[in-house]
């Protein structure tokens, strides 16, 4: 997600209605109603920490998938319930809480900029 559909979304969460001109970071907000800027700039940390969890769980399934597609999956659960894929995948999503948690000890600028496809946890 972007920064200007962050304080679209923003703006509608908090009922102030709107519209948002230009892009990225330095967008315009013009509101229908007054806001609490205070509120407005919590609503658009926590979509854009939102944002960030799913290109975490989308990196995650990548992984995944390069290890074991679906259909893959499936044909191991029922041939050997205890096949070694199953273990790489759960190294996979552990490391992916990992990069979660550590994003919630990131400020927001910090966690914004955070490279999640190339994050040192994946190693």
């Amino acid at each position: 997600m972007n920064y200007e559909s962050a304080y679209a979304k923003a703006l509608d969460d908090i009922g102030a209605g709107g519209r948002v001109i230009g892009k990225g970071k330095n967008a315009i907000i013009e509101p229908d109603t007054p806001y609490d800027q205070a509120v407005f700039d919590a609503a658009v940390a926590s979509i854009i920490r939102c944002d960030l969890v799913r290109e975490v769980k989308t990196e995650a399934r990548k992984r995944i998938d390069a290890i074991a597609p679906l259909w893959k999956q499936m044909n191991a659960a029922r041939e050997n319930p205890s096949d070694a894929i199953f273990s790489e995948i759960d190294v996979i999503r552990k490391k992916s809480n990992m990069i979660e948690a550590h994003l919630d000890t990131l400020t927001d600028a910090e966690a914004g900029a955070y490279d999640i496809e190339n994050s040192p946890i994946w190693d």
